[in-house]
């Protein structure tokens, strides 16, 4: 067997066309298992979609609660009654000195 260029040449076409081949397999065998385009697409749609769900009703609980606080605030501090009371038992006791002098 006479060694000629002929012969490395198709040696190493051979190799490499057996690495190349080995080599797409991988690739394939790696990028299958990945996301096409539109699913992700998809996905991140109805993920943006939950996200927005959880923050309206994060922010809807939060203004329940701001609602409800001041709600109790107001019952807490509010005076009006209080000081119609006041204003009544004043005029009382203004009526009542003008009656004893």
């Amino acid at each position: 067997m006479e060694l000629t260029q002929e012969y490395f040449d198709k040696g190493i076409a051979n190799l490499l066309e057996a690495v190349k081949e080995t080599i797409d397999e991988k690739i394939k065998e790696a990028v299958a298992p990945l996301a096409t385009k539109e699913e992700l697409h998809t996905g991140l749609q109805s993920q943006t979609v939950e996200l927005k769900q959880y923050t309206n009703q994060a922010f809807e609980a939060q203004q329940v609660w701001m609602e409800n606080r001041f709600d109790e605030l107001i019952v807490k501090y509010d005076v009006r009654e209080r000081v119609t009371k006041l204003e009544k038992q004043f005029k009382e006791f203004k009526l009542g000195k003008q009656a004893h002098a």
